[in-house]
């Protein structure tokens, strides 16, 4: 009964579609009209320039440690638990019920939910985003190795019996959520047509 409840709790949750309310509240625009039409903080980075992207990521972020302590409050220290509430709530942002079923690509409240239950695992993939942004000024780019290095940490800190396998597969089914909600942006990598850091989008 537990589970059922955390996984509600984290759906809800993560179906907070802070792009979208913070898109209409302060510019006046529904974010999915323009640039990758998602909801997530690099679509309002592009769309509404870096203050209110940065603001999104760390709210977005948010959702995903919020279900994890709803998860830890009605099941203390139990690691499946909240690996179910962390996914559950990054599942939520891909498919919000308060915004038709079309959110963003996962990155910020999954890495938030890493940021929960392995801090580690966020350090590593904070390193990679910004060592990849720096480099390419691709942030699908950033955001898909940064998962995946996020992954791999959990695996070396797993097999140095410092880790819990809950743990581990929670990095990897983000990881794997990361690079398949970014299949476009890998084709548009491919072809060399991926948007860069920095650009923006007209919303006139």
């Amino acid at each position: 009964m537990y589970y059922l409840l955390i996984a509600v709790i984290s759906y809800l949750l993560g179906s907070i579609p802070f792009g979208l309310l913070i898109g209409r509240m302060v510019g006046g625009i529904d974010v999915r009209s323009y640039g990758s039409k998602r909801t997530g903080a690099t679509n309002v980075l592009r769309t509404m320039g870096p203050r209110y992207g940065g603001l999104v990521f760390v709210l977005d972020a948010l959702k995903g440690i919020a279900a994890i302590w709803a998860a830890r409050w009605l099941m203390p220290d139990n690691a499946w638990a909240m690996v179910l509430a962390a996914t559950i709530a990054v599942v939520g942002h891909i498919y919000p019920i308060f915004a038709g079923f079309h959110g963003g690509r996962g990155v910020a409240t999954g890495l938030g939910g890493v940021l929960g239950i392995f801090p580690w695992g966020f350090l590593a993939a904070a390193l990679v985003w910004w060592a990849v942004v720096l480099l390419t000024r691709y942030v699908s780019l950033a955001s898909i190795l940064a998962s995946i290095a996020a992954a791999i940490t959990a695996g070396v800190f797993f097999m140095l019996d410092q880790s819990h396998i809950a743990i581990v597969t929670y990095c990897g089914l983000i990881a794997l959520a990361v690079v398949v909600s970014h299949r476009d942006n890998i084709t548009r990598l491919r072809n060399g047509t991926e948007s860069k850091f920095g650009q923006r989008v007209s919303v006139e």
